[in-house]
C-alpha cells in the first residue's frame, strides 16, 4: 500500500535485525529505508540503507560466495547511487549463480533499473511473458524499484496482458510518487 507509517510500525515490531523468509532475506533496515523514501525523507532512507549495507557486508565476510547476499549488497549500493560497486557485485552474483548472459532474476532486474538501465529492463520484461506467474507479476507490478517503468505504455500494456485472474484491477493502484532515490514526484 506504500504506507510509510505502517511499514515503520511493522519493522519496529519485528524482533530481529534480519528478515529471513521465503520471499526476502536481509536487513529490516532495507524496509525502514523504503518507508523513509516513501515519506520523502531521502537522507533518513539513505542512512537506513547504509545500516543495511553494513549488515550485508558483515554477512558477506561469513559467506562471500552467496549470490543472494551479493545481490542484496548490489541493490543497496545501487539505491545509494554507488553504480560501480553495484555493477561489480551484481556481475559477481550472476557469475556465482551460473546465470547465462541473457538470463536474469527479478532482483537483478530491479538493481539494473535502479542503476538506470531502463531500456534493457523494458526489453527483458517484454521477453518474459512466459515467466510471469502471479507472484512474479505482483513483484514487478508493486516493487518500488520498478517505478521507472511505470507510465511507459509498453510496461502498462504488458502488466494488463499478464494480469492474473482475481488480481487487483489497475484503475486504483497507480503510485502517486516514485520511491526511487532522486526521482521527481
Amino acid at each position: 500500500r506504500r504506507d510509510a507509517g505502517e511499514i515503520l510500525r511493522l519493522m519496529k515490531a519485528f524482533p530481529s535485525e534480519k528478515i529471513d523468509s521465503f520471499i526476502f532475506r536481509g536487513s529490516k533496515h532495507i524496509y525502514i529505508g523504503l518507508a523513509h523514501s516513501l515519506a520523502g525523507r531521502t537522507e533518513a532512507a539513505r542512512s537506513e540503507w547504509r545500516v543495511a549495507l553494513q549488515q550485508t557486508e558483515a554477512q558477506l565476510k561469513i559467506s562471500a560466495s552467496d549470490p543472494d547476499t551479493l545481490r542484496t549488497a548490489a541493490g543497496l549500493h545501487a539505491l545509494l547511487g554507488e553504480k560501480e560497486a553495484a555493477t561489480g557485485l551484481l556481475r559477481q552474483a550472476r557469475s556465482l549463480a551460473g546465470l547465462q548472459p541473457d538470463s536474469v532474476t527479478l532482483d537483478d532486474m530491479a538493481t539494473e533499473i535502479t542503476l538506470g538501465h531502463v531500456e534493457e529492463a523494458m526489453a527483458w520484461v517484454l521477453r518474459s511473458t512466459r515467466e510471469f506467474t502471479p507472484n512474479v507479476h505482483a513483484f514487478v507490478r508493486y516493487d518500488f524499484r520498478f517505478d521507472p517503468l511505470r507510465g511507459d505504455p509498453r510496461f502498462e500494456k504488458f502488466l494488463r496482458d499478464t494480469l492474473p485472474p482475481g488480481a487487483k484491477p489497475f484503475a486504483d493502484d497507480a503510485p502517486a510518487t516514485s520511491l526511487m532515490p532522486g526521482a521527481k514526484p
